[in-house]
């Protein structure tokens, strides 16, 4: 009778164990149907490098009437066309450089440059806490986002000179109330990060499309004869 109950006594404790090893393995598994970044580990970052390169397409940056006022309009390589009545009540702000806060097209390049500087930042943020930041691939996609936080900079510089210099992830909005940095501040991370960019980059362009260490040389050799 004894033997019988040690019998049945091992024989619950192995079910007990059974169930509660098959409960976790159960309660452990990915969701399915769902991307998890197990599945492919620099998968996330790279879907943040694509937006920044989707972001650099934007009108209010690269495409549209935002940067061909600021840098062409402004310094006269370029004048406005159309009636003499066309854009009159904006003359002074162009010829004279009397400013609005206001203005939809300042407004609208300020915020675009900010919004690729703020989504690099998260990127370098990403990398840093990444266990693959080594990884090839996210070796480049760290030279890239150094590389469009430098565009962007050297944009915003020679438009305003003084502009808040954010080189961190902003978690809240409040974060990015920083003051004004000197432009020889600016100049000085512009070419450090573009010195770290092209260390990372390819030499050669083997993804149509995408920035590689010729793009950053330039860039920096852009920003030493600006600061000359």
């Amino acid at each position: 009778m004894k033997l019988k109950n040690k019998i049945l006594t091992l024989i619950a404790g192995t079910l007990t164990t059974f169930a509660l090893t098959s409960c976790n393995d159960f309660l452990d598994r990915d969701p399915l149907g769902q991307f998890t970044e197990d599945d492919a580990p620099n998968a996330l970052i790279g879907g943040k490098m694509y937006n920044v390169y989707y972001l650099m397409r934007s009108y209010n940056i690269t495409a549209g009437i935002p940067a061909f006022m600021i840098h062409m309009v402004r310094s006269e390589d370029s004048e406005k066309g159309s009636d003499a009545g066309d854009g009159a009540d904006q003359a002074a702000m162009w010829d004279d450089f009397q400013y609005t806060a206001s203005n939809g097209t300042l407004s609208a390049y300020w915020g675009q440059n900010y919004k690729i500087i703020y989504q690099c930042n998260e990127i370098l943020d990403d990398l840093e806490n990444s266990e693959n930041k080594d990884d090839p691939e996210n070796v480049r996609t760290k030279g890239e986002a150094l590389f469009f936080r430098a565009y962007c900079y050297f944009n915003l510089v020679r438009a305003w000179g003084e502009v808040p210099l954010v080189t961190f992830k902003v978690e809240e909005a409040s974060d990015a109330n920083v003051p004004k940095t000197t432009a020889d501040k600016i100049y000085e991370q512009i070419d450090k990060d573009l010195a770290e960019a092209e260390k990372r980059l390819d030499k050669e362009n083997d993804a149509y499309g995408n920035v590689y260490m010729t793009s950053a040389s330039a860039r920096s050799s852009s920003t030493n004869w600006y600061e000359s």
